[in-house]
């Protein structure tokens, strides 16, 4: 028996040997190839929209070209894998997320040989709300999502951009606020808030909707209604760090530390007791490290400055003041970061305060940073401007310390060292209802080296219809005290609410 399987074993290698032998000295069989063509190097092609593309297929054995024979492959092979579509000719909505694709392959399938051959190329998916300017605002009392879109680097406005998506979520009631920050190291929201619909975030690439998206899904609140509506959400810096503000109440977000909006951190560390906040919050605006620093809130009920450390859900008290005590006894009118006095990861913080039931008001300057000395008082004195107490809004020049503001349709800017204050625009019977500098996540980006400081006007002409009499200005601010120069308008809106700029990490 063992003989038989050793003569056995010996015989097939021979045949082995033998086939091998005349294989290497048989004839070279040729087989079928295929040669693409017809497929460019590169695509572009909107968001929603099918892309076409017909190849040109030669068949070097197969005139015939037998459709059962072969079989057709489109995808994406950028890290995971995306299936397009499996037919000989593409046409069919490209399902990728906005942006350049580079590793995009048409593939096709000898079924018979088992061989295969690809073409590679790219497709870039544009959308109309890619990158740009949000702005919401309300339309008979209803708030509409709208945007000023970059797209081939020119801006244009592009107006209900949920129905223009066919987003699922319908906004109802009046608008609230509108925000995008990276709310985790590595994802970015858009957070819309209505007076009917609550405060929600939305896809950030394609504006699609589900109830999840709750920001009641982010709290660990009692009894939060999925619809809870945020009075706003700031981020704190550049990242995974925000503030939530709610009927005089403050709660914190740190996703690296595992924080959800829970308790209300307007209370002293050590007490029970909360205090009323005022609805500002002044946190460092910029850079990796921005985190890590100190916020100020307003004790309104105490009337004077507190400090929020990160990582801390209740306040501590002001260091000791050199031009002014930090508890006021005045009432906080408005406070906002700036990069006055510093760098995207310091600068200024400007507070505008008023005696109760009296007409004084006064401007405060306090240094605010990352890293190094915050909390240095660096102004402080009255301010005699021009109608001060008429004021709607407020907003300051990062670069240049001026202090806007706007009673009605007038727009009044005030110097805190010569001590009074210009009238630089005058929109008669239109009504101006934002003003903004706006503070970006990204310091380096293009959009922020744009804008950054740039006065940002929004206004409405109450005799044109409520659906498109809202627009939206940006202007140049000059240096000493000179006119206001308009670098960009944009109309059709309605009445404006709130703005915010869907960044894009620059690369």
């Amino acid at each position: 028996m063992l003989k038989r399987i050793c003569f056995s074993i010996i015989g097939l290698t021979l045949l082995m040997i033998s086939c091998k032998k005349d294989s290497l000295t048989g004839d070279i069989k040729d087989i079928n190839e295929v040669k693409i063509g017809g497929i460019a190097a590169s695509y572009t092609v909107s968001l929603g929209q099918p892309l076409v593309i017909t190849p040109e297929l030669n068949f070097t054995m197969d005139n015939s070209a037998d459709a059962g024979r072969y079989q057709y492959e489109w995808y994406s092979a950028e890290g995971v894998r995306i299936d397009i579509a499996n037919t000989r000719n593409l046409n069919t909505e490209i399902k990728l997320t906005p942006g350049t694709h580079n590793n995009v392959y048409y593939r096709v399938t000898d079924t018979q040989t088992g061989v295969k051959w690809a073409k590679m190329f790219s497709i870039s998916i544009v959308t109309p709300i890619y990158e740009g300017w949000l702005v919401l605002g309300d339309v008979d009392g209803t708030a509409r999502l709208d945007m000023v879109s970059l797209k081939d680097k020119v801006y244009a406005p592009v107006y209900d951009v949920l129905g223009l998506t066919g987003s699922t979520l319908k906004l109802k009631g009046a608008a609230v606020d509108v925000s995008y920050f990276p709310y985790k190291s590595s994802k970015q929201g858009i957070y819309v808030s209505a007076m009917g619909t609550g405060t929600t975030k939305i896809d950030p690439e394609s504006f699609a909707w589900d109830p999840k998206m709750y920001i009641s899904y982010e709290t660990l609140m009692p009894s939060v209604p999925d619809n809870f509506l945020a009075d706003f959400v700031q981020p704190k810096g550049s990242r995974s760090n925000s503030y939530l503000y709610k009927d005089g109440k403050f709660y914190y977000y740190k996703d690296d530390s595992g924080y959800l909006y829970s308790v209300p951190i307007n209370v002293m560390t050590g007490s029970v007791t909360e205090f009323r906040a005022a609805p500002f919050v002044a946190s460092v605006i910029q850079g990796d490290f921005s985190t890590y620093g100190p916020s100020i809130l307003y004790d309104a009920t105490n009337r004077k400055f507190v400090n929020h450390q990160p990582s801390t859900v209740s306040c501590s008290e002001m260091p000791s003041g050199t031009l002014f005590n930090f508890t006021t006894g005045k009432d906080l009118v408005h406070m906002e970061s700036t990069t006055y006095n510093g760098s995207f990861a310091n600068g200024d913080v400007f507070a505008v305060l008023k005696d109760p039931g009296a007409a004084n008001f006064y401007l405060a300057r306090i240094s605010l940073a990352a890293f190094g000395v915050s909390f240095q008082q660096n102004y402080w004195d009255v301010m005699d401007a021009t109608d001060i107490g008429l004021a709607e809004n407020f907003a300051v020049s990062p670069d240049l310390g001026y202090v806007f503001y706007s009673v009605g349709g007038k727009l009044y800017e005030y110097d805190m060292f010569l001590k009074k204050s210009k009238l630089m625009l005058d929109k008669g019977s239109e009504k101006i209802t934002l003003l903004r500098f706006h503070p970006f996540v990204y310091p380096f980006g293009a959009a922020t080296s744009k804008y950054s400081n740039k006065l940002i006007v929004g206004s409405y002409d109450p005799a044109k219809p409520s659906a498109s009499n809202g627009k939206l200005e940006l202007f140049t601010v000059p240096a000493v005290n000179e006119d206001l120069v308009l670098l960009e308008s944009y109309a059709g809106f309605g009445k404006i609410k709130d703005i915010t700029y869907r960044e894009r990490y620059p690369k």
